[in-house]
């Protein structure tokens, strides 16, 4: 067990790249109605293709924090109706993102 482990070990040492973790930014942001915090509002990010490639929901101060983002450009999805989300283009950049507050209706 002890020998495959470090054949492993080893293995892992010659390719280029597979010690090194994929670096990806956290999106953040405020969802406001007025003055007040708008809560449990889900926030996507949507990719270049519009594949959601995350999702969150405003907390009871408005916050979203949505992990793992790749750097680049993507739009912003606020869902406050079913049927017809608020967008907004974004640029993700390493290792945050902070968003302007939104106001949603």
């Amino acid at each position: 067990m002890r020998k495959s482990r470090w054949m492993t070990v080893a293995l892992l040492a010659t390719i280029p790249g597979a010690w090194q973790v994929a670096s990806a930014a956290t999106v953040r942001g405020k969802l406001m109605r007025g003055n007040a915090a708008a809560a449990g509002i889900a926030v996507t990010v949507l990719n270049a293709k519009k594949v959601r490639t995350a999702a969150s929901y405003s907390a009871a101060n408005g916050m979203y924090y949505i992990p793992n983002v790749k750097a680049g450009s993507y739009t912003l999805e606020v869902w406050v109706k079913p049927n017809r989300p608020l967008t907004f283009p974004i640029q993700v950049k390493e290792p945050e993102s902070d968003i302007n507050p939104v106001q949603v209706p």
